[in-house]
């Protein structure tokens, strides 16, 4: 199966292809190549995901890590303090 492209990627395509035709010379050249750094940008952001599968996994792993030392602190008795073990979260 073949994705469809969006409307973005295919007015980056025209504008690519609109820059073949011209000459590096011309006015307009500049101002296309402008236009097409700004899709571009927009493209970046657009597809840029906001948090991601690694942060999830670690934040999921040190919850799970505290509330099993937890429960482990209310059956049995620790002479020391088990909180040491959970790790540091880095910021």
């Amino acid at each position: 199966m073949s994705k469809q492209k969006s409307n973005l990627d295919l007015e980056i395509d025209r504008v690519i292809v609109a820059l073949g035709t011209m000459s590096p010379n011309d006015g307009k050249y500049s101002d296309t190549v402008k236009n097409l750094e700004g899709l571009m940008k927009v493209r970046d952001c657009k597809n840029t995901p906001k948090v991601s599968y690694d942060t999830i996994v670690t934040a999921g792993a040190s919850i799970l890590s505290i509330v099993l030392i937890m429960s482990f602190e209310q059956i049995h008795v620790i002479g020391t303090k088990a909180i040491g073990f959970v790790l540091k979260g880095r910021v």
